[in-house]
């Protein structure tokens, strides 16, 4: 198995000393890491973030600076934010026409979700974002496109400042694209529809709503009446064996509450695992009137 080769991988890797490994090397390495988890699996990594506190990082090149960064962005932990500290500081120092489209795309991606938006080098590259955006020979990708418009939407309810500065065409892009991305719903997970058949027999009177867009993502239901929406989290949310949420759907729930806020809703999470250890119709609906009841009394008391 391959989830199987690369903990024996990750193992090894925690014993050896990475001097010997080139650039590419270390960077191929990190991706390999970052699409996987466990214990293991996290040891490895920062063995590699403690690498690249250690090396010259001009020796990079920009595929392997921006695969490292993309990888170490999934993780948490100190030795994770020193090593995306040294990437950034690189960065800043770079000629950023030698990054293509998917390297400008990533590394601003992963700046943003660890906080590095007062960076220098976090602007700098927002501002190649921006050059690309304006060139009509430059091709996007649908997930590029994604990745800069969660990018300006985070930016727009955490740091608007920093959003002023990127330049209106390139704003005028994204807002095009975001037109577009709102018409793809997306299929709902088996765990979403029965929860949303559970709440419309416990409130039929209250409309439930289904994958409605907002802040380039989708919330799984809403219930526009109670100003409530629900995020119906299934195993793939979180970091395997644990209750802690993966650097990617942390972001997008952080983003998505920030926006939330804006127009007055609140929102309920829904964890498979509790959901999962209720089995009748009645545990369920004390369940759901539970988390719901405590959402609407925290908002009347804000």
């Amino acid at each position: 198995k391959m989830e199987d080769a690369l903990e024996a991988i990750a193992k090894e890797v925690s014993c050896l000393d990475l001097f010997k490994f080139n650039p590419q090397d270390l960077a191929l390495l990190a991706n390999g890491f970052s699409k996987q988890e466990g214990e293991s699996i996290e040891n490895a990594l920062r063995v590699v973030a403690e690498d690249i506190g250690c090396r010259a990082l001009s020796i990079f090149n920009s595929q392997d600076l921006t695969l490292l960064a993309n990888s170490l962005s999934k993780q948490e932990g100190e030795y994770i934010e020193n090593a995306l500290k040294a990437i950034a500081e690189e960065v800043s120092c770079r000629d950023l026409s030698t990054f293509n489209v998917q390297d400008i795309a990533n590394i601003l991606f992963a700046f943003t979700q660890r906080d590095l938006l007062d960076h220098p080098a976090y602007l700098k590259v927002l501002h190649a974002a921006c050059r690309l955006l304006e060139d009509p020979q430059v091709v996007f990708g649908n997930e590029e496109y994604t990745q800069l418009l969660q990018v300006k939407l985070f930016l727009q309810y955490q740091k608007p400042e920093i959003l002023h500065k990127m330049s209106p065409q390139a704003s005028l892009y994204l807002d095009d694209f975001e037109q577009n991305f709102s018409r793809q719903v997306p299929q709902s997970s088996v765990m979403h529809q029965k929860v949303t058949e559970q709440l419309k027999r416990l409130y039929p009177d209250q409309q439930i709503l289904s994958e409605q867009y907002l802040a380039a993502t989708f919330l799984d239901i809403v219930i526009p009446e109670k100003k409530i929406a629900i995020h119906v989290n299934g195993p793939f949310h979180y970091i395997k064996g644990t209750q802690v949420l993966k650097a990617d759907s942390a972001f997008a729930e952080k983003l998505t509450e920030k926006v939330l806020q804006q127009i007055n809703m609140h929102s309920i999470v829904i964890p498979y695992w509790e959901w999962g250890s209720h089995s009748t119709e009645e545990q369920k609906n004390k369940y759901l009137q539970s988390k719901i009841n405590v959402s609407t009394a925290s908002k009347i008391d804000v």
